[in-house]
């Protein structure tokens, strides 16, 4: 298993795929994954293709945080408090392994499942496709400032 989107989402992002400071594809699916974890929604979507299987260099770094991200918003998601130490230990045991990419198959599946409702997001809420990086980046902050701002999930921070 690995990291996946709709094929449209690609399409969608090719003017701005590769642009400086959208490097690698993970970059345009790490960005849509934000947006699904900062709304705190997600969706399978059945014409995903896997593009990679591990997180790139530029995000190994990340990369903890990231699956830190993931919990949250799947432990919100499932009701589960922070202080419910069994429950929390099945969810992490449920998403997280020792492999390379830190990720069981259930966690890459709701990862995924975060990214693809992060582009339904952009797609519902940008007129067109983006043909600038850095127009886009701009847009981009105002779509997830709004999400964090309107979801549940983040207040507090």
């Amino acid at each position: 298993m690995g990291f996946k989107m709709r094929r449209e989402v690609f399409d969608w992002f090719r003017y701005v795929d590769g642009k400086k400071p959208l490097k690698t594809k993970f970059d345009i699916y790490y960005m849509c994954f934000l947006l699904g974890v900062s709304a705190g929604r997600f969706s399978t979507a059945a014409n995903s293709k896997e593009f990679i299987d591990y997180f790139v260099p530029e995000y190994q770094s990340s990369q903890r945080t990231i699956i830190g991200l993931l919990l949250y918003a799947e432990l919100n998601h499932l009701g589960v408090d922070l202080s419910e130490n069994t429950e929390v230990k099945i969810q992490i045991e449920r998403l997280v392994d020792s492999s390379d990419s830190m990720l069981t198959d259930d966690g890459f599946e709701k990862m995924n499942a975060y990214a693809n409702e992060g582009f339904n997001i952009i797609f519902n809420k940008v007129v067109d496709k983006p043909r600038d990086s850095i127009e886009f980046l701009q847009l981009y902050s105002h779509v997830i400032e709004g999400q964090i701002k309107d979801s549940s999930l983040w207040s507090g921070y």
